[in-house]
């Protein structure tokens, strides 16, 4: 009976750093989810000024008819360059200047 009792010990304990890990792994995955969201969200919201504001539909026609096409597909090359990169070392980069949060997760617990 003992052993039983300490097998069971044994595997509940197991489970709860599997759950503990599987936690931390959700809560890096939303970080991230939320992230692309809010990018969502601002493009969405510079969406709804453009509709509201015609001029300003107006303006970014007109001014990309003025800069050169080839300089407008450098620009939006590098731009999703950046991106590229921001989306890579953007967790590291949050996850560093919020190194607080994970201990107060686990206080709440």
């Amino acid at each position: 009976m003992a052993s039983a009792a300490k097998l069971l010990t044994q595997r509940r304990l197991a489970l709860l750093a599997k759950t503990q890990v599987q936690r931390e792994l959700l809560i890096a995955d939303s970080r991230q989810f939320k992230q692309s969201l809010q990018f969502l969200e601002l493009g969405f919201q510079a969406g709804q000024t453009i509709k509201r504001h015609p001029l300003i539909s107006l303006g970014l026609t007109a001014t990309t008819l003025l800069i050169k096409p080839k300089r407008i597909w450098s620009l939006l090359k590098t731009g999703l360059m950046a991106w590229e990169i921001w989306q890579g070392i953007a967790p590291t980069v949050m996850s560093r200047l919020k190194p607080n949060s994970a201990s107060q997760t686990a206080d709440r617990q």
